[in-house]
């Protein structure tokens, strides 16, 4: 399930701080991605499925992050984008 886009508005919270809080959850990704300890096969029995099933969930919780992060760096673009438009509407005086 894709992420809701925000709608940037004067009443709403500033674009500045949506995108600070994005760019902490895309930081925190990348961050958690590098920090995931990965399964060796020489900790687990020999002959054992163990290790195949701890490489599998290792590699599906990287693929989620790497999807969520994604997912934020979707939203931060969109943030960033209103945040031109509104800029540029601001210069125009509309």
């Amino acid at each position: 399930m894709a992420l809701p886009l925000p709608t940037v508005h004067l009443n709403g919270t500033s674009a500045e701080d949506l995108l600070q809080e994005l760019c902490g959850a895309i930081t925190a990704c990348a961050l958690l991605i590098q920090a995931m300890p990965r399964p060796h096969g020489r900790d687990y029995p020999e002959g054992s499925a163990s290790y195949s099933l701890a490489r599998e969930a290792y590699e599906g919780r990287v693929r989620a992050l790497y999807t969520l992060r994604e997912e934020l760096e979707g939203v931060a673009k969109h943030v960033a984008d209103a945040q031109a438009q509104k800029r540029a509407q601001a210069l125009r005086g509309v």
